[in-house]
């Protein structure tokens, strides 16, 4: 990732993802973020994910797409999630939030 030749390509990378991620940063921010990412220890860098028992798989009717599906999720439990994570904290796999009354 601190290969020179790695960090060049980033902004092009980040801007490969415009259409494809939905994020509330501008291009200014995403650009900051990347280069942030030459400052950081790789041994320091944790990867967390939401369980995928928060969501669900739903047909729907769309006007322009007609018949669809959607995922749907436990937005109470990802607003737990969320909060834990503010505080510094995730659960474990064995404690997964689920319809925002805590472990499960």
């Amino acid at each position: 990732m601190l290969d020179p030749t790695v960090l060049t390509k980033l902004p092009k990378l980040v801007e490969s993802f415009a259409g494809s991620v939905q994020m509330d940063l501008g291009s200014v921010e995403a650009s900051q973020l990347v280069c942030l990412a030459a400052s950081l220890d790789p041994q320091q860098i944790q990867f967390r994910e939401f369980p995928e028992i928060l969501f669900t798989s739903e047909r729907v009717h769309d006007p322009v797409l007609g018949n669809t599906s959607v995922l749907n999720a436990d937005f109470n439990a990802l607003k737990l999630y969320v909060q834990l994570f503010n505080a510094g904290l995730w659960p474990s796999h064995d404690d997964t939030l689920h319809h925002g009354n805590g472990p499960q």
